[in-house]
């Protein structure tokens, strides 16, 4: 019998508090009892002098009379015994300090009935089963949350790299990043079409010797023969004039002298104006499309021009073909092929900036206001979102600091309650085999695996 009573007791932990109240260790209205001891807690706790360090860390540590149990009331009251309040006794050994009074009947009513054993069981059950599983899940859950934040962000960020792209390409489309460059181009070939523009104005009314007839599957480039005889000297060293469609006025006045500086300025203003206003008329021509087929149609064939007297410049027989130029203008009589092929690129370049798919939108941006809407308004979708991606981004990146904050909060709060179960079930298991006649009782469960 006695070997028998030395076999320990297993009882699971949420078993615990059922077990004391079936072996009626406990009775069933215990909790009315324990209301009236966590009231006397309440009034107590508020009013515990600091007589000793021990009780100075322990309030700090303790700030709340909630999370106090029977253990803590007799640590409590151990700690007044070794202050100045248990300095004090009467003839019967008994404390005179009210204090300890006070304290020493709420200890004999949590051990009356043994309330402090189904309080103790309870606090491990609720702890083990409900209150550390919920911190560690909401731990989880934060974790978790974080890491779809940051995949979230990751997305976005994909997202305004591909916003970014598309805006880049729009803008590369339309020619915005290059717009300067092609002005500075259309500047830089503008000096040398002046030759095709001098060109152009040059009546090509050019006679040949002995040719009054042309050869078959020759160009007919619309130049009459006439009889050598017809020209003089005279007029083979003057050079062809050409109309620049500009009038002079035959009154002319005297200028004095001393206004000359002055009259210089208005000249050169004037002359700004009517290079400014030259410039704009010649801008407004691009919006015109008909202007723009017939100026196409000019270059192009001003560019066959140019490949068939470069052919001729190179052939063996260009002395004969030099010849045919004699007596016409300077201009067409002193080209070399370096020349003909400083024109051809300046008219190849002009070609293709008036072919480009750039030249058009700029048109159409310019005539239609329907067009330039659309576009900016897509443009301004594309900015928007990136926009709303990177306020995105930032909401995300501030619950992220939250629910690290949070997680690093919680964690302690999951250690000290894990301290805490564990040391109540080691203190109730020390004490509960003098409630179960002297046999050992062990609580099992997941509460010896926090």
């Amino acid at each position: 019998m006695a070997d028998k009573r030395k076999l320990p007791i297993d009882i699971q932990y949420k078993q615990l508090l059922e077990a004391l109240v079936d072996r009626r260790i406990v009775p069933n209205k215990w909790l009315e009892q324990h209301k009236q001891i966590r009231d006397a807690i309440a009034t107590l706790y508020p009013e515990l002098p600091l007589a000793s360090e021990k009780l100075t860390k322990f309030r700090t540590k303790n700030p709340s009379h909630e999370d106090l149990s029977y253990f803590d009331c007799k640590y409590i009251y151990e700690c007044l015994t070794q202050s100045d309040e248990g300095a004090s006794k009467n003839f019967f050994g008994q404390y005179t300090s009210p204090v300890l009074k006070r304290w020493g009947a709420l200890i004999r009513q949590y051990e009356k009935n043994n309330v402090f054993a189904a309080e103790t069981a309870r606090i491990i059950a609720q702890n083990t089963a409900f209150e550390i599983p919920f911190l560690k899940k909401s731990i989880q859950q934060n974790e978790k949350q974080v890491a779809d934040n940051n995949r979230k962000m990751a997305d976005l960020n994909k997202s305004i790299a591909e916003y970014k792209r598309k805006l880049e390409t729009s803008c590369a489309d339309m020619g915005i990043v290059e717009l300067c460059d092609a002005s500075d181009e259309v500047m830089e070939i503008s000096t040398t079409l002046d030759f095709e523009a001098e060109a152009a104005e040059i009546s090509w009314d050019i006679s040949l010797e002995k040719s009054a007839t042309t050869e078959g599957g020759d160009i007919d480039w619309g130049i009459e023969t006439v009889a050598s005889t017809q020209l003089t000297a005279e007029s083979a060293d003057t050079p062809v004039e050409i109309d620049w469609d500009i009038t002079t006025s035959d009154v002319v006045e005297a200028v004095d002298d001393s206004n000359s500086a002055e009259a210089s300025n208005i000249q050169v203003t004037a002359a700004d104006e009517s290079i400014n206003t030259v410039s704009a008329t010649r801008v407004d021509l691009l919006d015109d499309n008909d202007f723009r087929t017939r100026v196409l149609n000019d270059l192009l064939e001003l560019r066959a021009f140019l490949r068939q007297r470069f052919e001729e410049l190179s052939a063996s027989d260009s002395v004969a073909f030099a010849n045919q130029f004699q007596g016409s203008s300077p201009l067409l009589e002193q080209q070399s092929i370096d020349k003909i092929e400083e024109f051809q690129t300046a008219v190849d370049q002009a070609v293709s900036l008036l072919t480009h798919k750039r030249l058009q939108q700029l048109v159409l941006i310019k005539t239609s206001e329907r067009y330039l809407d659309r576009h900016v308004a897509s443009l301004e979708m594309l900015t928007k979102h990136m926009d709303k991606s990177s306020r995105e981004i930032r909401v995300l990146e501030d619950k992220n600091i939250d629910l690290i904050d949070a997680t690093s909060n919680v964690q302690p709060q999951i250690n000290m309650l894990v301290g805490k179960t564990k040391s109540l079930k080691k203190e109730l298991e020390n004490v509960l085999p003098a409630l179960f006649k002297g046999y050992k009782v062990n609580i099992v469960g997941e509460v010896n695996s926090l």
